[in-house]
This record gives structure tokens, C-alpha cells and sequence, in this order.
């Protein structure tokens, strides 16, 4: 085996082909302090502005597709219920003719479809039956939005029902040639049907109302947004700057204590010795070179200025040679 570049040599050597070989591990150390000192709070910003941006996405996504279901089913509704109108109005116009029955049997059939929307509509279309958009709804302050709907659900079942009788009272005094009576109902008829159509477009408008919340939702989490960036920002900056301290305190205390340690075996002190665990980096290496230094220097009685010179020299030596290695 070839001997390694390290042997043959003396302690002091060794020492500082050790510290030549890990010469790159406090550049490292420093690195990666940095890296994460600035990448975990950018990271937490990023989160949080993330979940911010999702946030915004998932109430519009809602009250977009839901609103867009429930106005669809209001417009079938409505087609429903111009329908059944019309063939009632077809059938009193034409009670004495063969197509009499043809629109009756054609308004019944209307009949049981609007009947069966509001049914479906108060089940499963009411905001009170879809609680992620009351829950978006209130969230805005906007409640009043969930006692329209519901009032206006309550106006149209309870109109449906007056006009299902008068146009039953008017199908039974047609039956008995009871024009006057028959017409009278056919007007009552009517105006409720004027009524209930009022109260459909009044559901769309709060379909509307609940939709251009979207723009009030997305509005907020941006805000929200922004402000939590802005105070994960701060928070950031904060944190790297007490980061960077710790990291200069620690890279700079060993070199410090060195330092001390030189000063005082400069003014004679040869019972000085650094106390500092080593790390396995350029400043481990610069203490473990300072103790071989002190341990190699002579201590037997002297001239304290010829042992000043001998640490002066050994000590500039060694760092001639880490520069020249």
C-alpha cells in the first residue's frame, strides 16, 4: 500500500494535512447555515401564499359550479312552468273543441314537472342544502341571502298550490258551462302564475348575488394573502439575522479564544492551553495546531523572551505552511 501523504511527518504536520483534507467542511457549514436560514422561511412564505392562491380557487370553484346547477335547475323550472301555464291557457281557449283534451293531458304533464322541481329544488339545490355555500355565504355576512332563498322557495310552493285550485275550479265550471265563474278563476289564475313567476326570477337574482360573492371571496384571501407574505417576509428576515449571528458567534469564538491564547503565551503565560473541543473544520484545525504548538514549546527555566520568539515563530510558521498547503 502506498504510504499516505500524512506519514513520516511530525504531529504539528499531521495536524495540518488533516485540517488540508477537511479545508472545505466550514465553507460548507456556513453554506448550508445560510441556505437554510433563507430557504425555510421563503419556503413557509411560499406555503402560505400557496395556500392562500388554493383557498381562492376552491370557493370560487364552488360557488361557480353550484350556482351554475342551481341556476340550471331554476331554468327548467321556469320552462316547466311557462309550459303549464300556456296549455292551461290553450285548454280554457279551446275547452269546446277536440284538442281540449290534448292540452289538458299536456298541462298535467307540466304540472307534475314543476311540482317535482320545487320538490328536488328544496332538497337538494336551497342553499340551506348545500352547506359549503352557506358556509361561504355567512362567512361574508351575508345570511340575508339564505332567508330570501327560503322565503321565496315558501312564496312559490304556497302560490302553486292556490293555482293548481283555481285552475281546478276553473276545469269543473267549464265542465258545468259556468263561463262567469270559469273566467273569474282563469283571472285568479293568472296573477297568481304573474306571482310565482316573480318569485323565480327573484331565486335567480339571488343566485346571482350569491355568485358575485366570488369576486368578494377571492378579494379577501388576497388580502389575507399578501399579509401573511408580508409578515412571513418579516419574520424571515428576522429569523436570518439572528441566524447569522449564532452562526458568527459560533465560527468566531474558538478563533477568538485563539487568539487570546497567543496574546497571553506572547507575554510569557507557557501555562496556557486552549480548552476547546475541536471541530472537524479549519477552526478545529487552527486549535489543534495552537495545542501542539504549546505542547512541543520548551519548558524548562529560561529566557522568557527567547521562549516568546519560539512561539512567535512556530506560530507564524504554522500558518505559513496552511497557506502554502
Amino acid at each position: 500500500m502506498p504510504p499516505s501523504r500524512c506519514s513520516g511527518e511530525d504531529r504539528v504536520s499531521r495536524v495540518r494535512c488533516a485540517g488540508g483534507w477537511l479545508r472545505l467542511s466550514l465553507t460548507v457549514k456556513l453554506v448550508a447555515s445560510i441556505l437554510v436560514l433563507v430557504l425555510v422561511p421563503i419556503a413557509g412564505v411560499s406555503m402560505i401564499s400557496l395556500e392562500g392562491l388554493n383557498d381562492i380557487r376552491g370557493d370560487v370553484d364552488i360557488l361557480y359550479s353550484q350556482n351554475l346547477v342551481v341556476v340550471s335547475e331554476i331554468a327548467l323550472g321556469s320552462r316547466a312552468l311557462a309550459s303549464t301555464e300556456s296549455n292551461f291557457i290553450l285548454y280554457y281557449g279551446n275547452y269546446d273543441t277536440d284538442l281540449a283534451n290534448q292540452y289538458y293531458n299536456e298541462y298535467n304533464t307540466q304540472l307534475s314537472k314543476f311540482a317535482q322541481f320545487v320538490s328536488t329544488f328544496k332538497t337538494n339545490y336551497a342553499y340551506d342544502a348545500l352547506p359549503e355555500m352557506v358556509d361561504i355565504i355567512t362567512g361574508q355576512d351575508r345570511s340575508d341571502l339564505l332567508t330570501q332563498q327560503a322565503s321565496l322557495v315558501e312564496g312559490i310552493e304556497d302560490d302553486w298550490n292556490q293555482y293548481i285550485e283555481y285552475t281546478t275550479d276553473t276545469y269543473t265550471a267549464l265542465g258545468h258551462d259556468d263561463l262567469a265563474n270559469a273566467t273569474l278563476m282563469m283571472a285568479s289564475a293568472t296573477n297568481t302564475m304573474d306571482d310565482i313567476d316573480s318569485a323565480m326570477d327573484g331565486l335567480i337574482e339571488t343566485c346571482v348575488e350569491g355568485a358575485a360573492l366570488m369576486d368578494h371571496v377571492a378579494e379577501e384571501t388576497i388580502t389575507q394573502s399578501v399579509f401573511w407574505t408580508v409578515v412571513g417576509g418579516s419574520s424571515a428576515a428576522i429569523a436570518i439575522s439572528i441566524g447569522a449571528l449564532l452562526v458568527s458567534m459560533l465560527v468566531t469564538r474558538p478563533i477568538v479564544l485563539v487568539s487570546r491564547a497567543a496574546d497571553r503565551i506572547s507575554e510569557g503565560d507557557f501555562t496556557t492551553r486552549l480548552e476547546i473541543r475541536p471541530s472537524k473544520d479549519e477552526v478545529g484545525d487552527l486549535v489543534r495546531s495552537m495545542n501542539t504548538l504549546i505542547d512541543n514549546t520548551p519548558t524548562a527555566p529560561g529566557d522568557n523572551s527567547e521562549r516568546r520568539g519560539h512561539i512567535r515563530r512556530g506560530f507564524h510558521q504554522g500558518y505559513r505552511r496552511r497557506g502554502e498547503g
